[in-house]
């Protein structure tokens, strides 16, 4: 395979068809500071993870890209991610267990334009071998479309391939979708080539299902893609671990003995590890005594949005609501004992601004206040029919209401799957 199809770019939802520290400052990775007893086996795949600073023109030659233009990219890359490329490449074909890592650059620092590109130097044919071929992008269902874009744009198209999902070169799903298809179907019978967590935070909790899910696939080479690493706690790095199947730590018993403690034992032991298997720059990081990015100063622009005429409708009655129940726990003194549910009610005030669809269970409550008809469960006297006519009207009402302040296209594919659990604007199940 000598270029990248534009038909090998597969989205897979039905299966259809479908170092922390800056880059001048890594260095050799030591395990001399840490006294605690590990495991040889540890200590040796410490010892096999050293990465050192690798000058930009050592770098160029390394992933045989003069001046950042790498062939089958058609964009040049920047200095930096010159060396993530190389780190990258140079971490998949050592001869370790972990063939991968942790990319934790900041936003804007082009994580996702490291990693296409290391999938254009790193492919299975270099390798020899036959049995796998794809990479697999697992994603937010609002990141696809971007994934799709960068990598018809950012690289060179050749021949249409074969239209069976293992035939692909990139198929890009959902940890919503992963999730589903978790244990035993479609992508966990495929022997992938390499599997991409994009917002791999999305992972931390170990205990759930996607965390459990994306640790089960069977890939060659693993990577996480994150700005945040750790949000919570230090434990947040043992998903990371189990993922890239780093050994000893991968399992839990290890992890939690000699890293949840969070003393300075265990914080040198993390610190060693990283070294290893993470690359993390930030937008205030230098390079050869530079910034590895020259941004012009931040200007900030207050808009004010006003609401259309429906938009206040909605929330005025929604705060009206909401207001009625603070005044309740408010005469009853039971404010602290409600104190989680009136930041609840808060967070659907926040929400109502962005879309009345984040708000869908208090539409019914709300419609009364706004002229839409709701109706009353507690009617003895109303007929079957009659009540059934009354949803119908309501429902009637609100698909106005959404054609009204919805885009056409998000419009049209609401009506066409309205029991898709995904929402189409806003968030990510």
């Amino acid at each position: 395979m000598d270029e990248f199809s534009k038909d090998s770019v597969s989205f897979s939802s039905s299966f259809t068809a479908s170092n922390w520290g800056k880059v001048t400052e890594i260095s050799q990775v030591s395990t001399e500071n840490i006294k605690d007893p590990v495991s040889d086996q540890t200590l040796t795949d410490l010892a096999n993870l050293e990465i050192t600073d690798t000058p930009i023109e050592d770098a160029m030659r390394k992933i045989n890209a003069p001046d950042g233009q790498i062939d089958g990219m058609t964009i040049k890359l920047m200095d930096h991610q010159v060396l993530g490329v190389s780190w990258m490449v140079e971490s998949e074909k050592k001869d370790n267990k972990v063939k991968g890592g942790i990319l934790a650059d900041d936003m804007g620092l082009g994580k996702t334009v490291q990693t296409i590109a290391t999938m254009v130097l790193n492919r299975p044919q270099q390798i020899k071998s036959n049995k796998v071929k794809s990479t697999l992008i697992v994603a937010p269902t609002a990141l696809i479309h971007q994934w799709k874009n960068e990598i018809l744009s950012k690289t060179d198209q050749g021949k249409a391939r074969l239209s069976q999902l293992k035939k692909y070169d990139v198929v890009i799903t959902t940890y919503h979708t992963l999730i589903r298809d978790w244990p035993a179907g479609t992508l966990f019978r495929i022997n992938w080539f390499r599997v991409v967590l994009d917002e791999a935070q999305n992972i931390k909790n170990m205990d759930s299902r996607a965390s459990k899910a994306c640790s089960e696939l069977n890939t060659v080479h693993r990577w996480c893609l994150t700005g945040t690493p750790i949000q919570n706690h230090i434990n947040d790095l043992y998903s990371y671990f189990r993922f890239l199947n780093f050994t000893w730590y991968s399992e839990w018993t290890n992890f939690h003995r000699e890293i949840s403690p969070a003393n300075s034992s265990s914080m040198k032991k993390v610190q060693t590890i990283l070294r290893g298997i993470c690359l993390h720059r930030t937008k205030d990081s230098t390079l050869n005594g530079k910034p590895i990015l020259q941004l012009p100063e931040k200007t900030i622009d207050m808009v004010t949005n006003e609401f259309s005429q429906d938009e206040r409708q909605f929330y005025d009655a929604l705060e009206t609501k909401s207001r009625i129940e603070f005044n309740r726990y408010l005469k009853d003194g039971s404010v602290l004992k409600n104190y989680a549910y009136i930041l609840f009610m808060l967070l659907r005030l926040h929400q109502a601004c962005n879309h009345p669809f984040l708000t869908q269970e208090d539409i019914g409550d709300v419609s009364s206040k706004t002229g839409t008809s709701k109706p009353n469960g507690n009617n003895g006297d109303s007929s079957n029919s009659n009540e059934d006519s009354l949803k119908s009207k309501n429902l009637d009402n609100e698909l106005a209401h959404a054609k009204r302040v919805l885009p056409k296209k998000t419009y049209d594919q609401l009506i066409k799957n309205p029991s898709n659990n995904e929402c189409l604007i806003c968030f990510d199940v």
